[in-house]
């Protein structure tokens, strides 16, 4: 989160600014204790320009309560009403493979208020 046109009144901006975040749920029998995030890197970029924004404060949880394969990230810089590009390079899978997941990003406030 966020992801896809999300909605701006659940991302904060300023100084109590929301981290970003992605989840991975385990396939059913495996276990949830599964660290798919430990070589993990984040990045976020404008999608129109290619140009990259700030993230920082990468968090990895396997621990947590709720579920444990967490990652979290801070983005400085961007803006609402802008579609972005979150790729998460070498995420590890349970067969010891790597992928790496994409998806876009739009902080919608045009639409939404």
């Amino acid at each position: 989160m966020p992801h896809g046109n999300y909605p701006y009144v659940l991302v904060t901006k300023g100084s109590s600014r929301t981290p970003w975040s992605l989840s991975m749920v385990p396939p059913p029998g495996a276990s949830s204790r599964f660290d798919y995030f430990s070589g993990a890197t984040v990045s976020v970029t404008e999608t129109a320009s290619g140009a990259p924004l700030e993230v920082h404060s990468v968090h990895r949880d396997t621990k947590g309560f709720g579920l444990a394969n967490f990652l979290s990230w801070m983005v400085d810089g961007w803006d609402y009403d802008v579609p972005y590009t979150v790729t998460i390079r070498d995420v590890r899978m349970q067969d010891n493979s790597t992928r790496d997941i994409q998806y876009d990003v739009e902080i919608d406030y045009a639409d939404l208020r």
